[in-house]
């Protein structure tokens, strides 16, 4: 397994080229994710959550729930990129979904775009968020009931669509729920990326 994700390392962006990759972080990112579910890794985890979420008869906030749950704290630990040997403590660096399950670790960046990508596996429309001021990163989920349960749910419309926010980083966050920089980053439509 560990001469697979090093040969998957070369073909990411941030390692082959990362100047280019970072320069252009937007359309790197959605490469990250249109590439991220071509691995054993990925295939076998979205299996998982499709067994799971069919055997519990999950709704579909359960579902991405499950997900979340899956790339947040304490599955997939939080670390800075300058401190990670595997990506030889680069500065900045996005992994594909098969790195951040295989290295159990990631950032911001390195987390949504493993949610992302298990969630446009699982059939849900995703958009990413990049925000260089709020220096964060997250995703957006549609094909949600409209209806959600609880109050003070973070979304926002994006083509006739409603997402709502999720979180990747930390621990317990709900589908909808606001981190501290959710309202600067779906607020400003630069933080959009589309991953449909």
């Amino acid at each position: 397994q560990r001469d697979e994700i090093r040969d998957i390392r070369t073909h990411n962006p941030f390692f082959s080229d990362p100047a280019a990759a970072v320069d252009q972080y937007g359309t790197s990112f959605q490469k990250i994710v249109a590439e991220g579910w071509r691995s054993r890794q990925v295939s076998r985890t979205v299996a998982a959550l499709s067994r799971a979420a069919r055997e519990g008869k999950f709704s579909a906030i359960e579902t991405i729930q499950a997900v979340l749950g899956l790339v947040q704290e304490p599955a997939i630990a939080y670390a800075l990129d300058e401190d990670c040997d595997e990506i030889q403590k680069r500065k900045e660096y996005c992994r594909l979904a098969a790195e951040t399950l295989y290295d159990g670790r990631g950032d911001c960046d390195c987390k949504s775009a493993l949610a992302a990508t298990l969630f446009k596996a699982l059939g849900f429309p995703v958009l990413g968020l990049l925000n260089d001021t709020a220096r964060h990163a997250a995703v957006a989920v549609g094909g949600v009931p409209e209806d959600m349960p609880g109050e003070g749910k973070l979304w926002f419309e994006h083509q006739g669509e409603r997402y709502y926010y999720c979180e990747t980083t930390g621990r317990g966050w709900q589908v909808g729920q606001a981190s501290p920089e959710a309202n600067a980053m779906v607020a400003d439509p630069r933080s959009i990326v589309d991953l449909r």
